[in-house]
Parts: C-alpha cells; structure tokens; sequence
C-alpha cells in the first residue's frame, strides 16, 4: 500500500508564518519608537506653550541635534544584520563580540556626535539665521548635547535585542521613560515641581536624562535577563576585526541616513529663511510625519532582521518573502496614516501650536497647506525605510546609499530649492520637493531588492 507523501505547508500558510514572525519583532519594536517619539511630541507641545518663537527654535535644534545622533546610530545599527546574520549561520559565539565591539564604537562616536551638536549654533549663524533665533536654539543644543553617548549606546543594544527577537525590553523600557519624560518637560521647562523654569533649556536636560535612564535599564535587562555579561566582556577586550566588520557595514548605512536626514534638517533650514511662520509650520507637519513613521520603521528593522537570519541560513526564497512581507505591512500602515492626516489636518495642528491665539495664525495656515503634502508622500516614506532595511539584511548598503544620494539631494533637495525660491511657492515648495525626493530613493530600492533576491549569488556576499 502507498502512502502519499505529507504535503508541505501551503503558500498562504509560509506567508501567515512569516507575517507572524515579522510582527513578533516590528510590534514592540514599533510600540518604543511611538513611546520614543511621544516624548518629542510632548516636548514639542509643552515648548509650543511658550509661544511660536520657541517652537521654531526648539524644533530647529532638536531637528539638527537628531540628524547628528540619527547618523551615527546609523553605523551602529550594522549590529543587527551582523549578529542576526551569525544567528541565521548558528555561529552564536560571534553575537558577543559583534555587539561587544559596537559599544566601543558607540564610545568613540558619542565625543564626535556632542561636538557637532555643540557647532549647530555656530552653522546657524554663519548661514544667516536671526540672532534670537540662534540663541534660542543655542539654549537646546547645549542642554541635549549630554545624552549623546546614552543614545548611541542604546542603540547597539537595540540593535541587539532585536537581532535575538527580543523586542518586548524595548517597548517596557520606552512606556516606562515616557511618563518620567513627561514629568522633567513639565517640571523644567515650566518651573514647576520645585525646578526653575528653563524654558526650551529644560527640554534639552529632560531629554538627555531620559537618555541616560534609558540605556541604564536596557543594560541592567541585557545582562540579568538575556545572558549579555559576554556582551560587556567583549567591549573590555576591542577586537580589530570586528570594529573592522561593523565599520564596513555601517558607515554606508550612516551615509543613507545622513543623506536622508539631511534633506529633511535642510528642508527646515530653509523654513526658517522663510520666517518662524513658516518654520513653526515646518515643524508641525515634521512632528506628525515622524510620529507615522515609527511604524514603517519598526518594519524596517523587522525586516532586516528577518532577511539576515534566512540570508545566513542560505535561504533566499524565505529572505524575498521576509521582505516583501514587511513591505506590505510598513506601506500599509502609512496609507491609513495619509488619511488620517488628510481628514484631520486642524486636530492635528492643534495638538502642537494654540489656535485661538491670533499669533499663530499664519502658522496654521501654512500648515494646514503642508499636512495635504505630507499625507500624500507618507507612502513613499513608508516604502522607502522597510525597502532599505531589507537590503541591509542582504548587507547591501553601498549602492543603496548611492541612490539615496541621488534621490535625496538631485532630485529631492533640488527640487525642494527650485520650487521653494525660483518658483515662489514657500513653504509648501520644499515639501512637494521632500516627497518627490522619496519617490526618487522608495521605488529603485525596493525594486534592488526584488531583483537581488531573485538570485542565488546574493546567499555568497
């Protein structure tokens, strides 16, 4: 008697397993990035108090002193797909030292990223920014510049976490900072709860010390719960080879987040050319849009993630299906985000700036005009994140960073400039030259990563 073969699982059962998978790491990875980016929005709000003024320039600093943090978290966020690649090729004894040596890179970049921030109010002025302005946003930069070597730190043990798809640390320790972060906005930007009123200075401390209490809890987790003593042992004893390994495939990935930051902290740059009307505005449709895009983000990293382990096990087929999988969920969300945004613009707007005081009535104005832009390239913001994530699971990141650059400042910034000054348009110019930008860097990336995942050759990068 024959017995037929047990049939496999079906196409609609592999695609529901990996959507599972990559939920179980995107869900409390997208949960911290929204608790991360409600600590902004809630220091943005409290500082959009104090009038239009202090947004702009507390919006302006912390817009420049995160691109300068953002990039080079870029370098450190090659620890993912390198300790997730060893997992996916059961090499365990390689996840240590990979993120051992990270931490010391995070080291030496955190002195480098606090004396960039310490120049942003020096760049201002030499580019022709008002002198208040530059003060202002002066008062901010010297109070964040503190948490730098935190942040960084932070994300290499993110980066870990996420790599061994334990993301539920993340999310605990982001809700669990949020309150704390709510508490030292109000207390020192206001003076309340016995602090003296620093105004947007105090939104600065508060969030270096956020910070501060962040890596303090994910390290005390990392080594208690999750065996990370090797990790610390491993940063005690540098390894060339390794700070070698993290440097090749991070510098790149720093280069695309710095190309695309860039855009955006010089789409703002000229905002506030414009006036604080029109940068306050600037900030707004920024605040929304960013709070959006931790999801997409969250995907990003899922992605990565969920590529490496199948590019190390030697399986594309389960790479390709990883990444269009957190494609479609990353896309997705940003669609619902867009109606979202176009159906409740003044809700919105009245979240950060105050609409019944007539000084804010050219700013709303504008940013009304700009929430329309935002909602339409929030798609191509979404695709664009997960697309590079996935590539960076294929350790792909060079060709990518020269399309970012192409896309972000040829197509994007140029335009953003054309369309802003030459043509008159303000404002809403720079933003339909952002989203044309993003088009520009979302469709090449995601179609590379269909074309490379159709080949075998890419198991043997």
């Amino acid at each position: 008697m024959r017995y037929a073969a047990p049939a496999g699982p079906t196409v609609a059962e592999t695609v529901a397993g990996e959507l599972r998978a990559t939920l179980a790491v995107a869900l409390p990875l997208a949960g911290a990035q929204l608790a991360q980016v409600m600590m902004g929005f809630t220091a943005w709000a409290m500082m959009g108090r104090l009038g239009g003024d202090a947004l702009a320039a507390g919006g302006l600093g912390s817009s420049l002193a995160f691109t300068v943090m953002l990039v080079c978290q870029g370098v450190l966020n090659a620890v993912g797909p390198l300790a997730a690649h060893a997992l996916g090729a059961r090499e365990g004894e390689r996840v240590a030292a990979t993120v051992g040596n990270g931490l010391v890179i995070a080291a030496a970049l955190s002195l480098f990223g606090m004396i960039l921030v310490w120049l942003i109010p020096l760049g201002l002025a030499a580019i022709g920014h008002a002198p208040p302005l530059v003060a202002a946003t002066e008062r901010y930069t010297g109070a964040v510049l503190w948490g730098m070597p935190a942040a960084l730190g932070y994300a290499v043990l993110r980066s870990y976490l996420a790599a061994t798809g334990r993301t539920l640390p993340l999310m605990v320790t982001l809700f669990l900072c949020l309150g704390l972060n709510i508490a030292l906005n109000y207390a020192l930007i206001f003076g309340h709860l016995g602090a003296p009123a620093l105004g947007i200075a105090g939104a600065g401390y508060a969030n270096a010390a956020i910070q501060w209490v962040q890596f303090a809890i994910l390290a005390l987790t990392v080594v208690v719960r999750h065996g990370g003593r090797d990790i610390f042992i491993a940063m005690c004893r540098p390894q060339s080879a390794e700070i070698a390994a993290v440097l090749r495939l991070g510098l790149p990935i720093a280069g695309i987040f710095a190309l695309e930051s860039g855009m955006f902290t010089s789409a703002a740059i000229l905002a506030g050319l414009l006036g604080t009307a029109a940068l306050a505005a600037h900030q707004v449709g920024s605040g929304i849009g960013s709070i959006g895009f931790m999801v997409p983000l969250a995907f990003g990293h899922a992605a990565t993630v969920r590529v490496a382990l199948s590019k190390g096990a030697g399986a594309i087929g389960a790479a390709r299906r990883a990444g269009i999988v957190a494609f479609a969920c990353g896309v997705g969300f940003m669609g619902a985000m867009a109606l979202f945004i176009l159906t409740e613009p003044r809700v919105i707007i009245g979240l950060y700036l105050d609409r019944s005081d007539p000084a804010n009535a050219a700013a709303i104005a504008i940013a009304v005009r700009l929430l329309f832009v935002s909602a339409l390239f929030q798609i191509f913001d979404g695709a664009q994140v997960v697309a590079a994530g996935a590539l960076r699971g294929l350790r792909d990141t060079t060709v990518p960073m020269l399309i970012a650059g192409i896309g972000y400042w040829v197509v994007g910034f140029g335009s953003a400039w054309v369309l802003a000054f030459p043509l008159g348009l303000g404002a809403v110019g720079l933003w339909w030259g952002l989203a044309a930008g993003l088009a520009a860097v979302a469709i090449p990336l995601a179609l590379r990563f269909l074309r490379l995942t159709l080949h075998p050759r890419v198991l043997l990068a």
